[in-house]
């Protein structure tokens, strides 16, 4: 599903948006959980509640940080996803 829209839309939580700051850019219909200013204390209970209340395929958007990864990673674990990092600040949950 793709959308066309004028405003800057910026979803942290998984929300149907990517962002976009240029008008009239392509939207597309997403579920992806944006990590990004997120502090690390509050990454597990957000995976967590993403993941449960999700369905695969999704995309958890960790950035550069190491540490956010391994934190991500921890949980995915934790509860037996499948993913994979098809781009680096990036993990998409198969199964």
């Amino acid at each position: 599903m793709m959308y066309y829209h004028d405003t800057h839309y910026n979803v942290n939580t998984g929300g149907n948006f990517m962002t976009n700051r240029n008008k009239h850019k392509k939207i597309f219909h997403t579920n992806d959980l944006d990590l990004h200013g997120v502090k690390h204390d509050e990454v597990e209970r957000m995976v967590e509640n993403y993941i449960l209340l999700n369905k695969p395929p999704m995309s958890i958007v960790t950035g550069n940080s190491d540490k956010m990864k391994e934190l991500v990673e921890n949980v995915l674990n934790k509860h037996k996803m499948k993913f994979d990092r098809f781009k680096p600040s990036r993990m998409t949950i198969l199964k």
